[in-house]
């Protein structure tokens, strides 16, 4: 099994440090440096022999920093003291594993970029490329029992994995240098130190079934003296695995009042997200010292990092001429910096010096900018344009360069000798051809560039780019001449407008497979991801009934006007390993995907669907928008990657709501689109909770994790009517958002219940079905049922609540029924800041 404790973090209490009010900013100055440390990863860097023997690794972040050696976990606090608060001061707890040890310490899963430590004259010391990792193992702590560390938000935080038969309660801290150790009342473990206190939140867990099934079970922490703490887990199965720590944990607007629209998203593994799209606002925020601070045209492209905790901007600029600019794509350069890409027609767009293409050449261009990690000067970048009309669709970086795709309407775009196509197939003079090009890191010279297209109208929507440097590639063609592979999926070209999905080899001269995917209507591929075993995702949408999917499916009914899809193709390009509809009875678009081995395969996009289909513990199972009136909701799922749906949820609120941009970080994903809805669901902490009520797009952000979303247990009894009753959530169980609401549907009018509660399950029999909670038991509020024999109850959720788990079942009179007392299922939630 394994057991996730959250992160450890620096909590300073403002009387032990003297850091309240005045020091503040000098911390943040002094220590944290904030904007240009949370950028940057944390790792844990390897002693090559620029510490002292006893350190074999050593993390630091802000105003924490920690280091492994000597069978130890020593973990530093620095902070400003003094009258003038310019003295720092450091303090530094010892933990030690109580009958066992921290010896066998190896990292896992290198960190982007090396380190080099000139230290001193002598040259003979200096450390040059010194390795730093994601991960650290530290193998047998205890027998059966691995430590594994790992950076999380501004800290770092670790797992306890424990093998099956190995009891929780073997693994013992021993902590050294402290005043003393407690649980507060929110079950979080406070270390006091001179310096302040260091916090370890709440463990949540919950087993994993040989079938993927996820089980939730308790665990906390034990106090085992003034030095000593532990862990205690109630088990269901010693067999099953255990994972971890869920959740809606953020979401902001991002705009002003005019029109703002977030196209695209990256996020790091610190948390911390880069959005970009286009503004029209004067008063888009920005922040201090932002390589332009001003809307220079009608409309400009921007760029804006949230903090990993969505409650700041922590860098925001506009980009942009006198004309109009987008930003369509964007990705992260492992803290160092970011690449953003799309559009504009401004000849006084900002371009950087030794550019490929430095001038724009009129029209509509396309750009590529490296901007640094502060968003305050522009390192590299080129335009990709012939006076014609050229937009960049979507960017990628890897060891091989940075890729673009997208559409060109000239003849004159610029290929490269012995690429896969370098004859412009033709088109309607609007979107022409699509194309495949690659640039070197430093946006200074093309390595290689391809048209993709037939002789009508072909757009390069997506890509993405393997390790070994193929470029898969996606979008929509309407040529039947359009350079399809032999052997592919689909060679034959459908009608309308069909999707194609292509892999082009890794020096641009050949495509490895290329493949229409569609059928006799309109068909677009909005997004494509690699997965396991190098099969391939695929998504967008269709208006044909007859798009292929697979026997074996999740959804094979089309059921409206267009219809989302989701794909995942064989490697090779020649089968579906399966397909499947994704929407209800109206329009529908899947519009980015994304895969990663903790969070599956998850799609975003828009509905006009009220019945879309949710999962059981989705955050929001209805639609929002007025029925019929063409309003529509953004959405989630996650997917398995054998194409089991895992979870689906509405996101939006009364108007109108899309989608559009999506990145993972573990489990958690990063979404980002635009929403004219004042009520779209946004965490109580975040940087802009209030939607501007112009009535026109605003941005937005949020991060969702679905696995912290309430799950249901236990099985209700049926009433007089033989119909079981059900329990709903509604709202985000965050402290942040006040209180939540809890619905029980018992089919039975002007009847009466109560909605009890407990810390803890156990299936006992009761009334003649089953009571889900293990005493004590509490009872809620109690719920008069309106004539369709439904009513709610309100959780008013307070501090002692936060990092614990309730259990809920609702009984409610049932006059037809022999014991007289009617049964819900159960509801299991965990409450969060």
């Amino acid at each position: 099994m394994m057991l996730c404790l959250a992160m450890i973090c620096l909590g300073l209490s403002g009387q032990g440090s003297g850091l309240a009010h005045g020091g503040d900013a000098r911390v943040e100055r002094a220590l944290v440096q904030e904007l240009a440390q949370a950028t940057a990863p944390g790792a844990w860097v390897e002693n090559r022999g620029q510490w002292r023997e006893s350190v074999e690794f050593v993390f630091g972040r802000g105003a924490v920093r920690a280091w492994v050696g000597a069978g130890a976990l020593w973990i530093e606090q620095r902070a400003l003291v003094g009258e003038a608060r310019q003295e720092v001061r450091g303090h530094v707890v010892r933990l030690t594993m109580e009958s066992g040890s921290l010896s066998a310490v190896r990292g896992r899963a290198r960190a982007a970029g090396e380190r080099s430590y000139l230290m001193g004259r002598d040259r003979r010391r200096w450390q040059v490329g010194v390795p730093a990792w994601e991960e650290l193992v530290c193998a047998g702590v205890v027998e059966g029992v691995d430590l594994v560390l790992r950076p999380e938000g501004e800290s770092f935080a670790y797992d306890l994995h424990i093998a099956a038969g190995v009891s929780a309660g073997s693994v013992v801290w021993r902590v050294e240098g402290a005043r003393g150790v407690r649980v507060d009342r929110s079950g979080t473990l406070v270390i006091e130190t001179p310096l302040g206190e260091l916090l370890q939140r709440t463990p949540v867990a919950w087993e994993v079934t040989p079938g993927g099934r996820r089980v939730s079970v308790e665990s906390g922490f034990r106090v085992l003296g003034k030095e000593r703490f532990g862990f205690w887990v109630r088990r269901e199965d010693r067999d099953r695995a255990l994972v971890i720590d869920p959740g809606f944990e953020w979401g902001s607007f991002l705009g002003d009042a005019d029109f703002e629209r977030v196209n695209d998203v990256a996020v790091l593994e610190t948390g911390v997200a880069v959005c970009c799209g286009v503004t029209y606002s004067l008063d888009f925020p920005t922040v201090a010292g932002p390589y332009a601070s001003s809307l220079a045209g009608q409309a400009d492209a921007f760029v804006s990092v949230f903090s990993p905790d969505g409650a700041h901007l922590m860098q925001s600029t506009f980009l942009g001429g006198t004309e109009d600019d987008e930003a369509t794509a964007v990705v992260h350069l492992g803290g160092a910096g970011y690449l953003v890409a799309g559009s504009t027609s401004s000849a006084g767009f900002p371009m950087a010096t030794g550019a490929w293409q430095a001038q724009h050449a009129g029209g509509v261009d396309g750009f590529v900018l490296e901007l640094d990690h502060l968003l305050r000067s522009i390192v590299g970048g080129t335009f990709l344009g012939t006076g014609g009309g050229e937009r960049i669709r979507d960017v990628a970086l890897s060891a091989a360069g940075v890729d673009v795709c997208g559409s060109t309407s000239s003849s004159f775009f610029p290929t490269t000798g012995g690429a896969w196509q370098t004859i412009f197939g033709g088109g309607n003079g609007v979107t022409g051809d699509g194309f495949v090009t690659r640039f070197d890191v430093g946006l200074g010279q093309m390595i290689w560039s391809t048209f993709v297209g037939g002789s009508q109208n072909d757009v390069a929507t997506t890509l993405a780019v393997a390790a070994s440097g193929e470029v898969l590639v996606g979008g929509s063609s309407g040529s039947q001449n359009l350079p399809v592979t032999a052997g592919a999926l689909d060679t034959t070209h459908n009608g309308g407008t069909d999707g194609f999905v292509a892999l082009v080899g890794a020096a641009g001269q050949q495509a490895l497979f290329c493949s229409f995917l569609g059928g006799a209507g309109s068909d677009v591929v909005e997004g494509v991801c690699f997965g396991p075993g190098g099969d391939v995702f695929v998504g967008g949408w269709t208006e044909s009934s007859g798009f292929p999917v697979t026997s074996g499916g999740h959804d094979l009914a089309f059921g409206g006007v267009a219809e989302g899809f989701l794909a995942r193709i064989a490697a090779g390009g020649s089968t579906l390993a399966w397909s499947t509809f994704v929407g209800g009875g109206d329009e529908d678009r899947v519009n980015a995907l994304a895969y990663n081995d903790e969070a599956g395969l998850v799609s975003v996009g828009m509905t006009r669907s009220d019945d879309f289909e949710t999962t059981t513990y989705a955050f929001d199972r209805s639609f929002n928008g007025a029925t019929g009136l063409g309003a529509s909701d953004g959405f989630v799922c996650m997917w398995s990657a054998a194409g089991e749906l895992e979870y689906a949820s509405y996101l939006g609120g009364y108007n109108n709501d899309e989608a559009h941009g999506l990145d993972l970080v573990g489990s958690a994903a990063i979404i980002c689109g635009w929403t004219t809805s004042s009520n779209h669901p946004i965490s109580g902490g975040a940087f802009d909770p209030t939607y501007d009520f112009s009535g026109l797009p605003d941005g937005f952000c949020l991060r969702i994790n679905a696995d912290r979303y309430p799950a249901y247990f236990g099985a209700g009894k049926p009433n007089s009517l033989g119909i079981v009753a059900e329990l709903f959530a509604s709202g985000i169980p965050s402290a942040a958002d006040g209180s939540y609401e809890i619905w029980v549907e018992s089919y039975l009018p002007g009847e009466v219940g109560y909605l009890f509660h407990g810390s803890a399950t156990q299936a006992w029999p009761f009334a003649g079905g089953s009571l889900l909670i293990a005493p004590p038991i509490a009872r809620g509020e109690l719920i008069p049922f309106d004539f369709f024999g439904g009513g709610g109850a309100t959780i008013e959720i307070t501090p002692s609540m936060i990092g614990q788990t309730s259990y809920f079942q609702a009984w409610f009179t049932d006059p037809g029924d022999p014991w007289g007392v009617g049964t819900s299922g159960g509801l299991e939630v965990t409450w969060y800041p």
